[in-house]
């Protein structure tokens, strides 16, 4: 069942503390698992029902004032389920980026045969990233675009997506940062083992001119869409392992939590700081499920 987005998400993002790097919303590219939207804005709308996603990153629970960096997301269709919007925020206070963002998506879906779906979507949007320099500090808001494909039917999934399509420079005279522009290829599905049991493998390859390519490979097994567990390897300029559970709490609400061993925020930590593992706490809203979704 097609639902409409009713026009009233509002994001409210608290500005964070920030050093200066060449990358910009990598946090939230590095949440793609549990955020599809966040690297390719062709999966807008494509499981049809309306999703409001929130997603917490905290490295310490044991410190009560330690900073939460938020990104929510929501997403579904109009137009009989041919046509998805979308929106993001992200408030980045974890790492050095500290990014903060608002971007929409919309996308437009051909239903074929046999259950296939075939979207071609854009995202359009704005980064705004401190920068640090000689004479100069502050922030600056630059633009952001990108694009992508995705085809899926019951058991299949293929997408491929450039998430920054533009080339943009942000720093001083003395010092030049610049968007990473990565390649995602990304694929996977659901493979029934048994009644009991839906094993969801995925495969996906990020291309970068700017840091070492990265190869992620895992897979979440769910038992009776009672609970959910899966474990992916990340490997690259930062090789990591990343886990995550999901409990649905009626048709409605789902939460969950993952952890990564190390994060994309460890390529760029200060000498002697560190940032080891990262934890992350998952919520889902979907008012009118027309279906389970399993990826």
């Amino acid at each position: 069942m097609n639902t409409i987005i009713k026009p009233a998400i509002l994001a409210i993002v608290i500005l964070g503390f920030a050093l200066p790097t060449y990358a910009q919303k990598e946090v939230m590219f590095d949440q793609y698992i549990e955020a599809p939207l966040a690297i390719n804005p062709a999966y807008t709308g494509i499981q049809e029902h309306f999703n409001l996603n929130i997603l917490l990153r905290r490295r310490w629970f044991s410190i009560p004032e330690a900073p939460v960096s938020p990104t929510l997301y929501a997403d579904g269709t109009i137009a009989h389920g041919k046509v998805g919007l979308g929106f993001m925020a992200l408030n980045d206070q974890m790492s050095p980026f500290s990014t903060t963002g608002f971007y929409g998506s919309t996308s437009y879906i051909f239903a074929f045969g046999m259950g296939w779906k075939f979207s071609v979507g854009v995202q359009g949007g704005v980064n705004i990233l401190p920068v640090y320099g000689q004479g100069f500090t502050g922030r600056k808001k630059l633009g952001s675009f990108g694009a992508g494909v995705w085809l899926q039917n019951q058991q299949y999934y293929l997408g491929i997506s450039k998430p920054e399509l533009l080339r943009a420079d942000f720093g001083t005279s003395n010092a030049n940062w610049n968007y990473q522009l990565p390649l995602y290829l990304t694929t996977g599905g659901k493979i029934g083992l048994n009644s009991d049991f839906v094993l969801t493998p995925n495969l996906t390859a990020i291309l970068s001119q700017d840091v070492k390519n990265e190869i992620h490979v895992g897979a979440k097994l769910w038992y009776k869409k009672w609970v959910g567990a899966g474990a992916y390897f990340r490997t690259g300029a930062i090789n990591r392992f990343h886990f995550v559970a999901e409990v649905p709490i009626g048709n409605n609400v789902r939460v969950g939590y993952a952890y990564d061993t190390r994060t994309v925020e460890s390529r760029y930590t200060i000498v002697g700081v560190g940032l080891s593992g990262m934890h992350e706490l998952l919520f889902r809203f979907i008012p009118n499920p027309s279906g389970f979704n399993y990826y």
